[in-house]
């Protein structure tokens, strides 16, 4: 089956973020009650980013299939992609322009919820990197990604870390 999968040019979409961690996360944020779209970044931690990267690039050298990672948001996981190790592997990768322009300082404002995507924005230091990234030629490709919630729905105060609308429908600066 891979064999034709390769043959045929199929490639395998990876979004990278370890459902066991992110499970975890959101368990530990309930019990202490910390469950407001403000705590939105702990729910979904760089760690299972980075562990689920690993995962994709082991699948990937062991099968030798195609595979394209999406929504790449930190520079651990892009260390993790793109490493001389993995250069002769089938492996693109993808970020998006909210992985360039903000960081998790946003999520903390008024209008935090508007700019909550999966995996959710970092820290000053993972936008340099996805920005050397492309520059580098580490980053092959840069998708919006675009989800079509309407402010309201995004704003809904009924949302919390564990109930919420992923995606960033447009980008503005404040």
């Amino acid at each position: 089956v891979l064999e034709a999968a390769r043959e045929a040019g199929v490639v395998t979409l990876m979004h990278c973020e370890d459902g066991a961690m992110l499970g975890a996360a959101l368990r530990h944020l309930r019990a202490s009650g910390r469950t407001s779209l403000r705590h939105y970044a702990e729910s979904r931690p760089e760690i299972a980013e980075v562990v689920a990267t690993q995962e994709a690039v082991g699948l990937c050298e062991l099968t030798r299939a195609p595979m394209h990672l999406v929504h790449l948001s930190s520079a651990r996981a892009l260390e993790v992609a793109r490493n001389p190790h993995t250069a002769q592997l089938p492996l693109t990768i993808e970020t998006r322009p909210l992985y360039l322009y903000f960081t998790e300082q946003w999520l903390r404002g008024e209008e935090g919820p508007l700019y909550i995507g999966q995996p959710p924005l970092r820290s000053a230091a993972d936008v340099d990197a996805m920005w050397s990234g492309i520059a580098g030629g580490r980053i092959d490709l840069l998708a919006t990604d675009h989800a079509p919630w309407t402010r309201d729905q995004k704003m809904d105060p009924e949302l919390d870390v564990g109930r919420l609308r992923p995606g960033v429908s447009d980008l503005r600066f404040m």
